[in-house]
């Protein structure tokens, strides 16, 4: 075989209902591109690009948050970020007395 001859790789080829299944994953269900390349054995390259397309050809997009719900979360986030202040702040004191 000649040295200058370059050998192709047959390509896969997916469905368009695969690839809106991968996307699926990595949007809705929130599962990372590269966890999901590594188990299904495609690039992340791929994954980006087929997101790309999919959305740009109009995959709807998450639905945004109801107003309330909103207020709700942020309220929580608010909570839970001084719930951890406060943790924070005892760890430091107990670390302090430790010494």
């Amino acid at each position: 075989m000649n040295a200058d001859v370059v050998m192709l790789t047959d390509r896969r080829q997916y469905t368009e209902d695969f690839r809106r299944d991968v996307v699926r994953l990595v949007c809705e269900a929130g599962r990372p591109i590269a966890q999901v390349a590594r188990d299904l054995g495609i690039t992340r390259k791929t994954i980006y690009r087929w997101r790309a397309v999919l959305n740009a050809g109009g995959v709807p997009s998450p639905q945004p948050v109801a107003p309330d719900e909103l207020a709700r979360l942020q309220q929580e986030n608010q909570r839970l970020r001084l719930e951890r202040d406060c943790f924070r702040q005892a760890v430091a004191l107990f670390a302090r007395e430790a010494l």
